[in-house]
C-alpha cells in the first residue's frame, strides 16, 4: 500500500489514538476532532475523536524517544 493509499484509508477510517498525549489543542480555535498525520512528504487531517476513530482498523500511539507516532 503507497502512502497516499494509507493516508486515505486512514482519513476514511479513523484512527484510535492511544493514550491522551497530544490528542487535542489547548487553545485557539478549540479542540480539534482531527489530527494532522504526514507520510512521505503527504498530510491529511485523520479523524481520531468520531465514532469511526473508535471502530478503526488503525490505532496509533507516541513513540516515547521521538515526537513521532507508530501507526499500527
Amino acid at each position: 500500500m503507497s502512502a497516499i493509499q494509507l493516508l486515505t484509508d486512514l482519513q476514511c477510517n479513523g484512527l484510535k489514538w492511544d493514550g491522551e498525549f497530544g490528542l487535542s489543542r489547548k487553545g485557539g480555535a478549540g479542540p480539534s476532532d482531527h489530527k494532522a498525520l504526514s507520510l512521505d512528504g503527504q498530510t491529511m487531517m485523520i479523524p481520531v475523536l468520531n465514532l469511526a476513530a473508535q471502530e478503526s482498523p488503525y490505532s496509533a500511539k507516541a513513540d516515547p524517544d521521538s515526537d513521532q507516532v507508530i501507526v499500527i
